[in-house]
């Protein structure tokens, strides 16, 4: 049975989360603002026509607005982005048209993520510090901690009032990922609240898959339907769940440990997601290759994190405009928008 006040709480988050008024969302749905309130309160829900309008607008797919789960977004979500990179590779290296941190920033925008752990060697720091400064052009917080440290847990310890009481998004080295409606299945792994969630997609990435990945037996997949699956680098857990796995040496063994004390769920993603590694040369310029294709075919700019976090409503679009012109690479395509 449908709930409708939980599903109103969950359009309620996501609409403001969006940016929008109720009037806004109202009449780019050709509807009243009272028929937003109506929903919002519980008294009556949208059909199944507008249902998929809101889908779009909100950046939920229909199930997740009928089930109300729109409502994890409530929760205080942390996230961790290890930047564990060969020595040819750092930060500011350039993929196509814009550096590599951009990209994995992006993530987290596009989860919904506000606040962000970054493990870097100073020389990234400095870099992305540089970039971003403490992230309020994005309206994000950006936190650092020295290379030397990788496993969670003592990451936790270090920062514990940060973290206290958060749910985690772990991204434990660069790799890039890209396709329709990627902010849906993040969605959907956020929901769980007493496991280890790790995003899963259809094997045949760009460089045919991740050397150093987690195996996945048949057996320990979840609704995923019978293709051949590979995780990605992309966590979702609570810190809690930490003490239930216990003390690890690294982020790798933490996993493994999980899988093995059944702690560990997959989230599969649809087919049609280009996702590798960003290890070597050769995966750098696959991936050139490829955004240039993808955004000469598009006419958009993908993982642009300045347009992201507008459109997810962490800015709005006066202070995306401000702030163009510190993103050069940027800069004509913001104004354009």
């Amino acid at each position: 049975m449908i709930d409708n006040m939980r599903v109103g709480r969950a359009l309620k988050t996501l609409r403001k989360k969006a940016g929008y008024t109720q009037k806004e969302l109202a009449d780019k749905l050709f509807l009243s603002k009272m028929a937003i309130s109506k929903w919002e309160n519980g008294k009556s829900i949208p059909d199944i026509g507008v249902l998929k309008r809101l889908s779009v607008l909100l950046d939920m797919d229909v199930e997740g607005l009928i089930d109300g789960t729109g409502t994890y977004l409530d929760d205080p979500w942390k996230g961790v982005l290890y930047l564990d990179t060969p020595e040819m590779i750092n930060a500011g290296t350039i993929i196509f048209d814009k550096p590599l941190i951009d990209y994995l920033v992006s993530y987290f925008i596009l989860a919904g993520v506000r606040n962000l752990l970054i493990v870097c060697t100073d020389q990234d720091r400095s870099y992305i510090k540089n970039r971003y400064g403490d992230g309020d052009t994005l309206g994000i917080c950006l936190r650092y901690q020295p290379m030397g440290i990788l496993d969670l847990d003592t990451i936790l310890l270090n920062n514990e009032e940060w973290f206290r009481d958060s749910s985690l998004m772990v991204v434990p080295e660069p790799f890039f990922i890209y396709g329709v409606d990627l902010t849906r299945f993040m969605q959907r792994a956020m929901q769980h609240k007493d496991r280890v969630v790790n995003l899963v997609s259809v094997i045949g990435s760009a460089n045919g898959g991740f050397s150093s990945k987690v195996s996945l037996k048949r057996e320990e997949r979840n609704n995923i339907a019978n293709y051949d699956y590979q995780p990605i680098p992309m966590f979702f857990l609570c810190t809690d769940l930490i003490s239930k796995i216990g003390k690890q040496g690294s982020f790798d063994e933490l996993i493994s440990v999980a899988v093995s004390k059944k702690l560990m769920i997959s989230e599969a993603m649809d087919k049609g997601y280009l996702v590798s590694e960003l290890k070597k040369e050769e995966d750098m310029r696959v991936i050139c290759s490829l955004v240039e294709l993808i955004q000469k075919l598009c006419g958009f700019t993908i993982y642009c994190p300045l347009e992201i976090a507008w459109r997810r409503g962490m800015i709005d679009k006066e202070t995306m405009i401000n702030n163009a012109g510190t993103f050069t690479e940027y800069e004509g395509y913001m104004k354009s928008l």
